[in-house]
C-alpha cells in the first residue's frame, strides 16, 4: 500500500462526505487495533477549506485503503496553534475509530427496557453461537433493536455468519466493546464498526488464515525491518471463581492443551484466580476461563514489521489487520495474528507498521496500557456484581454444597440467611421429612450456631400449601413441625358427611349459599339461609371442630359440632343468644344553664348517639332547678306564677328541629324569681327500634303561659344535672 493508495474524507454530524483532503497535504498519524479502538491524528492548515468543519463536534474521518475502508471515526479533540513562523496557524485533530460506541455503551440486563431504574432481571442471559450473540448484544443495546433513547443513528448490522461455537452469556451493564472481545477471541473472530455509505455498519469476520501463503521476514525482502519477542506465558491455570461464600463457592478450574504444553517449555505452573460471582454456572464459568487463557495463556510471540513498499506481498491488499500470518525469525517461523497497524504519512513520506501478537513484550506502553484496561475491567465487575446486598435470603444450591436434612446448623454459611430450592427427587434423595415434594428451603444461622429452618411446599392451584419449621444449634436440629393455615374451600370439596380427615389442618372456612348447602346435603341448606363454615383441625390430628355462622342483616344464628376421623361427627346443635339484656349507658352530658325562654318552642339541649338496629333506648333528663324571671312577681307573696313545658324529640341523622318526633313531655311548676322558690325536673322517655346510624336527641322549652304578663323560663342545673341515652334492650 502506497501514499497514493490513502483516500482520506471528511464527514460531518450527519455523517455525510463534505470534502477530501489531498495526498500532498496529509500529516496523518493512524493506529488501528484489532478488536479494539483506534486512535488517529491529523494536521492541516488552519486556513484549509475543511478546518471549519473539523472543528465542529461530530465531524470525523473515512480513510480508505486500496481494497476496503481502513477505518472511520469521530473527532475527539481540536486544537489550534498559530506561530510567528506559521501566521496562519495549524489545526491539529485527534479521534479515534467508530468501533468506540461499543466502548461508549453498555450491555443492559434488560436492553428492551430503556429505563435502567426498572430493569426487570439481573442479566441478559443468552446461549448460542459466539457470533450470533455478538449481533445481538450489539443490536440490542445501541443497533436497530435499542430503544429510541439508546439507538445510535445510522447505526446497521453486517452479515452474521453465525460462526464459532456456542457460549453463554450474562451480561449486566458490561463495556459492550469487552463482551464482543471476549465472544471474539476464543473463536477466532474479529468486529469493527465502519462507515460504509451514509451508515455505520457493525461487522464481523473471521480471523483469515494466511500462514501459508503470507510468509514475513526481511530475508526474503517482505519486510524492510522487524523485532520480534517470546516469553513466558500469563498464566497457564486460571481457577474461575462463582457464586458462593467460602467453602460454598462454586470453584472451576480451567486449562487447555496450549497452556500445559507451555509450562513444560518454561518449567512453570502459572495460576491465575478469575472472579465471576455472578454465575454458578459451571459451563459459563468454565468458558470464562477458556476466555482468560485465550488472551496469555501460552507463550506469548510478538513481532513489531515494516512491510517493504515494492513487496509482493502487499498490506491492506495480500494481508491485513485480523489476519493470522507468518514471520520469518532466523532460522524459525512464527504464526500470529495481525493485531495492530501504525500508519504516518509526513513530509518525509509515508511509513507502515504492523503489531503481531500480544504489543505488550515489545512496547512499555502498550504493556501498561493492557495492565490497565485488566484492571478496569476487574473493577468494573465487581462494580456490577457486587452491587447492594439484594434484599431477602442468599440464593445456594445443594447439590454443590452437600447440604441433606441430617447437616448440622454448622454446615451452613454462619451469619447469614440462605435459599435452595429442592424437587421432589432432591429432597427424597436427601432424606427430609417432606420427600417427594417441591419446596423452598430458608436457612438462618446465627454467631454461636443457633438456627432456623423452613421449607415452604411450592405447589398448583389443586396442592394443599404447606410450611415446616424446625430450630437447631450446635447439637443439631430438633424436629420438624408443621404449620398450620386458614384455608379457603369450595362449595363442592366437602359434604356434610366427610369426615374430619377430608379437612385440610389448620383452619378453614366454606362460604355456602342455600342452593349450596342444600346440594352438600348440610343440616342448616333450608330456609333460605347463607352463612359460612369454619373447620378448626390441629395439625397431625384427626379429630376437628366445625361452627357455622348465618350471614344476614336481621337474624343471627350460630350451629356447632365437632368429630373424629375414626367415628364421625356429631349432631348439629344451635347456639342460643341472650339479645333482650340491656347493654347499658351509650351517650351522656352534663347540662349547662339555658337562656330565658319565652313564648316559643326552643331546642335548649342536642345529643348524638349511633343506634343498632332493633334496639330500644331510653332517655333521662335530669334538672336541679326550672327557673323564671322577675316578670310577674308579687311584691310581697311567693306563688306559682308560670309553667315551663319540656318536651324531648329525635330525629335520624345529626340534627333535630321542635317539629321533630316527640317521645315525651313535662310540666314543671316555676315562682317568683326566687331560685330557692322552684321544682326541678325528672323525666325518661324510650325511642323504640330506631332506624340504624346517627340519632340525635333534641330537648325543647317554652313558657305556657304569655311571658309578657308571667315571665319567661330557663333550666338552671345544678353541677349533677345530666342528659343519658341508655340502651334498655331489644325493642318491642
Amino acid at each position: 500500500m502506497k501514499q497514493d493508495d490513502l483516500l482520506v474524507e471528511v464527514r460531518d454530524k450527519s455523517l455525510s462526505r463534505v470534502g477530501t483532503i489531498p495526498a500532498d497535504l496529509l500529516l496523518l498519524e493512524a493506529e488501528n487495533i484489532h478488536n479494539n479502538v483506534g486512535t488517529w491524528k491529523l494536521q492541516l492548515g488552519a486556513d484549509h477549506p475543511l478546518a471549519d468543519v473539523l472543528s465542529t463536534p461530530g465531524a470525523g474521518l473515512i480513510v480508505t485503503g486500496p481494497t476496503d475502508v481502513l477505518f472511520s471515526g469521530p473527532v475527539t479533540r481540536t486544537e489550534s496553534a498559530v506561530t510567528a513562523t506559521d501566521p496562519l496557524g495549524t489545526l491539529t485533530v485527534e479521534g479515534v475509530d467508530d468501533t468506540v460506541i461499543l466502548a461508549d455503551m453498555l450491555a443492559w440486563p434488560q436492553p428492551s427496557n430503556g429505563d435502567a431504574a426498572t430493569q426487570t432481571v439481573g442479566t441478559d442471559d443468552k446461549t448460542d453461537a459466539a457470533e450470533t450473540l455478538m449481533h445481538y448484544y450489539v443490536s440490542a443495546n445501541c443497533g436497530p433493536n435499542a430503544p429510541a433513547a439508546r439507538r445510535r443513528a445510522g447505526l446497521t448490522l453486517g452479515t452474521n455468519g453465525k460462526r464459532g461455537g456456542i457460549v453463554s452469556k450474562s451480561p449486566r451493564f458490561q463495556p459492550l466493546g469487552e463482551l464482543c472481545k471476549e465472544l471474539a477471541e476464543p473463536n477466532n473472530l474479529g468486529f469493527r464498526i465502519v462507515q460504509r455509505g451514509p451508515q455505520l455498519v457493525f461487522e464481523t469476520y473471521a480471523v483469515a488464515d494466511r500462514t501459508k501463503d503470507t510468509r514475513l521476514g526481511v530475508v526474503n525482502n517482505t519486510l524492510a525491518g522487524q523485532r520480534t519477542s517470546t516469553s513466558t506465558p500469563q498464566k497457564t491455570r486460571v481457577i474461575v471463581g462463582g457464586d458462593g461464600d467460602g467453602s460454598h463457592r462454586v470453584v472451576v478450574p480451567v486449562d487447555n492443551p496450549g497452556s500445559i504444553a507451555s509450562e513444560a517449555d518454561w518449567g512453570r505452573r502459572i495460576e491465575r484466580f478469575i472472579d465471576e460471582r455472578s454465575s454458578k454456572d459451571t459451563a459459563e464459568l468454565t468458558q470464562k476461563g477458556t476466555e482468560a487463557l485465550a488472551d496469555g495463556g501460552a507463550t506469548l510471540r510478538s513481532a513489531q514489521a515494516v512491510p517493504m513498499e515494492d513487496s509482493a506481498l502487499t498490506f491492506g491488499k495480500d494481508w491485513g489487520l485480523g489476519d493470522r500470518v507468518t514471520v520469518i525469525v532466523g532460522g524459525t517461523e512464527m504464526a500470529a495474528v495481525v493485531t495492530g497497524m501504525v500508519l504516518k504519512v509526513t513530509e518525509d513520506g509515508y511509513r507502515l507498521g504492523a503489531a503481531l501478537g500480544d504489543p505488550a513484550p515489545l512496547s512499555a506502553d502498550a504493556a501498561a496500557a493492557s495492565a490497565h484496561t485488566g484492571l478496569e475491567s476487574r473493577v468494573s465487575s465487581l462494580e456490577r456484581t457486587a452491587e447492594a446486598t439484594p434484599p431477602g435470603p442468599r440464593v445456594i444450591s445443594p447439590s454443590y454444597t452437600g447440604i441433606t436434612q441430617a447437616t448440622p446448623p454448622s454446615g451452613y454459611p454462619q451469619g447469614e440467611t440462605v435459599q435452595f430450592y429442592l424437587s421432589a427427587e432432591a429432597s427424597t434423595v436427601g432424606g427430609w421429612d417432606f420427600a417427594g415434594k417441591w419446596g423452598i428451603v430458608e436457612t438462618q444461622v446465627w454467631a454461636g450456631g443457633d438456627a432456623l429452618q423452613t421449607w415452604r411446599r411450592v405447589h398448583s392451584g389443586s396442592t394443599s400449601h404447606e410450611v415446616w419449621v424446625r430450630g437447631g444449634q450446635a447439637s443439631g436440629w430438633s424436629p420438624w413441625r408443621q404449620t398450620a393455615f386458614e384455608h379457603t374451600l369450595t362449595p363442592t370439596s366437602v359434604t356434610q358427611s366427610s369426615l374430619p380427615s377430608a379437612y385440610p389442618f389448620g383452619t378453614s372456612t366454606l362460604v355456602l349459599e342455600s342452593a349450596e348447602a342444600a346440594a352438600g346435603g348440610w343440616a342448616f341448606g333450608t330456609g333460605s339461609r347463607y352463612g359460612v363454615l369454619r373447620t378448626i383441625r390441629p395439625a397431625s390430628a384427626t379429630y376437628a371442630h366445625q361452627t357455622w355462622l348465618r350471614l344476614s342483616p336481621t337474624v343471627t344464628e350460630e350451629w356447632t359440632r365437632s368429630g373424629s376421623s375414626a367415628s364421625g361427627w356429631t349432631a348439629w346443635r344451635t347456639s342460643a343468644h341472650n339479645e333482650k339484656s340491656a347493654k347499658g349507658v351509650v351517650a351522656m352530658q352534663e347540662l349547662g344553664t339555658t337562656p330565658y325562654v319565652g313564648d316559643s318552642a326552643t331546642v335548649v339541649y342536642t345529643q348524638q348517639f349511633t343506634a343498632e338496629a332493633g334496639r330500644c333506648y331510653k332517655v333521662a333528663l335530669r334538672v336541679a332547678s326550672v327557673d323564671t324571671d322577675g316578670t310577674g312577681d308579687h311584691a310581697t307573696l311567693r306563688y306559682a306564677k308560670q309553667t315551663a313545658y319540656t318536651t324531648v324529640r329525635w330525629a335520624s341523622g345529626t340534627s333535630v328541629t321542635t317539629n321533630s318526633r316527640m317521645v315525651g313531655d313535662f310540666y314543671s311548676t316555676t315562682f317568683d324569681d326566687d331560685s330557692l322558690t322552684s321544682t326541678g325536673l325528672d323525666m325518661a322517655c324510650y325511642i323504640n327500634n330506631p332506624p340504624p346510624g346517627p340519632v340525635t336527641i333534641g330537648v325543647t322549652l317554652y313558657a305556657r303561659r304569655p311571658a309578657a304578663t308571667y315571665g319567661q323560663v330557663r333550666f338552671l342545673p345544678g353541677g349533677l344535672s345530666t342528659l343519658v341515652v341508655e340502651d334498655a334492650g331489644a325493642a318491642l
